[in-house]
């Protein structure tokens, strides 16, 4: 159910006994990190003995490493800050903060754990994460233009997501 926007296809029931609803994977991990950090805890007496390393590359669709640090801070153009409404959409934006920061957090925790793992048996270097990011203001939708597929096609060349693909190759000659 991953990327059915659930405000324009809510959760649904499957027709099973006892009925079982299905919603947006971003209900709880948007990113997918946490699906990937649980398979690698799962794994990694088997990832210790049978591989070199173990490498996570994370392909976000917004520059989110710099967002999901700052979300108190963030403000949308238009947004409630200072409207009539904030009364109304204050309580309702702070939760969505809220469940944005905590999958955030939740998933470099678990990154953080694995990375503790590899490291007491492996050493440095054995779990590595590497993030690329989107750098460019293209909406989410079910259809992209080749206007905005150009544009996350720029992104590559970002200065971060050339480090990051520097980081990429040392790591990959290295095992």
């Amino acid at each position: 159910m991953n990327a059915t926007f659930p405000f324009v296809s809510p959760a649904v029931e499957l027709p099973t006994v006892p009925p079982r609803r299905v919603v947006d994977a971003g209900y709880y991990d948007n990113y997918g990190v946490g699906v990937a950090a649980s398979w690698v805890h799962f794994w990694r007496r088997w990832l210790r003995d049978n591989t070199s390393g173990v490498l996570v590359i994370q392909v976000r669709d917004s520059a989110s490493q710099y967002d999901r640090r700052h979300l108190a801070l963030q403000s949308e153009p238009g947004g409630s800050r200072g409207s009539a409404w904030a009364w109304l959409t204050g309580p309702l934006e702070a939760v969505d903060r809220a469940r944005q920061a905590t999958a955030s957090y939740r998933n470099d925790e678990q990154l953080a754990v694995n990375d503790e793992t590899f490291l007491r048996t492996k050493g440095a270097g054995f779990f590595q994460t590497i993030v690329f990011e989107r750098y460019t203001n293209v909406g989410t939708s079910w259809y992209l233009n080749s206007n905005d597929k150009n544009q996350i096609r720029g992104s590559w060349n970002a200065p971060t997501n050339q480090k990051a693909l520097d980081e990429l190759k040392k790591w990959w000659a290295t095992h």
